[in-house]
């Protein structure tokens, strides 16, 4: 019985030994990944401040350090969700304008919302009528030079 017991108590041993180093190595690995993971989201932050026009660190060199990177921005409290959704609101109220550029001046014009256009002078319509064919061109390519080259708005 005696050698049973110790034989027993041998594997015991071992599994528990190897359970402790099984919890270590997934322990190292979840440790891995968090830190890959907030390294990520700083990076996203970061893409995302810099694009959403945050201010940067460096412009604030009294409250705080120069260990932070010289491009990195300050987005406060936000996580990328955050980020991501003032985005997104800033993607949808671009796109508006880029469709609200693509309508003719003569509509524009015509419209109650551009009174003040209307009473504009020549000089600064003919700036605007060009800056906004320059936009499109931009923004829609051949088919807007082409407009511009017939001298349509």
């Amino acid at each position: 019985m005696t050698e049973q017991t110790d034989l027993q108590h041998a594997v015991a041993e071992l599994s528990r030994d190897a359970l402790q180093a099984r919890v270590a190595e997934l322990e190292r690995r979840l440790a891995f990944v968090m830190d890959a993971s907030a390294k990520e989201n700083y990076e996203i932050d970061q893409i995302l401040g810099r694009a959403l026009r945050y201010p940067r660190y460096a412009d604030d060199p009294k409250n705080f350090h120069e260990s932070i990177g010289s491009e990195d921005v300050c987005t406060g409290e936000h996580v990328p969700v955050t980020l991501a959704m003032e985005a997104g609101k800033r993607i949808e109220v671009l796109e508006r304008a880029i469709v609200d550029a693509a309508v003719p001046l003569e509509v524009l014009a015509a419209s109650d919302a551009a009174l003040p256009y209307r009473e504009i002078g020549p000089e600064l319509r003919a700036t605007i009528a060009q800056a906004v064919l320059s936009i499109r061109a931009a923004l829609f390519g051949d088919a807007a030079r082409k407009e511009q080259s017939d001298g349509k708005n």
